[in-house]
């Protein structure tokens, strides 16, 4: 009987080196299959609707100066204001460097892809375009001065312009 036990336990680790090794087989064959996949070019750009590069780099280059210069003003503004400025003052202040630290991208990925420039800066727009909406949200023009004001005004107005560029073109709108 002793001799039957020791059979069914050599014939048992058997199949369980052999369910193991199938196991592993199996898993090595997916991770293997996995990493042949080839991976997918970028996309083509859509010939259907115009996309002026060229104005959106100039436009984002123009930004990044408008956003820096109300920024530093926005500071000025609110550090001597005769009022105390509240947390959505400072947020704006905040997104404005923000744009001004990420508009830039907008333009270099352009330039740096002039075969794919709308496909290669979305990325970079949706992040200038996300600070630009938080700073919609949070800009309240009493707080600062008529002419940081102008400013922000102005880089708003930029922004959108890029903005419709992108809608036009088939973007993430």
């Amino acid at each position: 009987m002793n001799d039957q036990s020791e059979i069914s336990a050599t014939g048992m680790s058997r199949f369980t080196r052999l369910g193991l090794s199938l196991c592993t087989l199996l898993i090595a064959g997916a991770i293997g299959a996995g990493c042949r996949t080839a991976v997918p070019a970028q996309p083509a750009e859509n010939t259907s609707y115009p996309f002026d590069a060229e104005k959106v780099a100039e436009l984002a280059h123009e930004a990044y100066k408008v956003a820096w210069d109300a920024n530093v003003w926005a500071r000025r503004d609110l550090r001597y204001a005769a009022f105390r400025p509240t947390a959505l003052d400072w947020e704006t202040v905040y997104y404005l460097g923000q744009i001004s630290r990420k508009a830039p991208w907008v333009a270099r990925k352009i330039e740096q892809h002039p075969t794919t420039p709308r496909v290669s800066s979305q990325r970079a727009y949706e992040l200038v375009r996300y600070d630009a909406m938080m700073l919609k949200r949070r800009y309240e023009p009493r707080s600062f001065h008529s002419s940081t004001d102008v400013k922000i005004e102005r880089l708003l107005g930029i922004l959108d312009e890029i903005d419709s560029c992108y809608e036009e073109s088939g973007g993430t709108k």
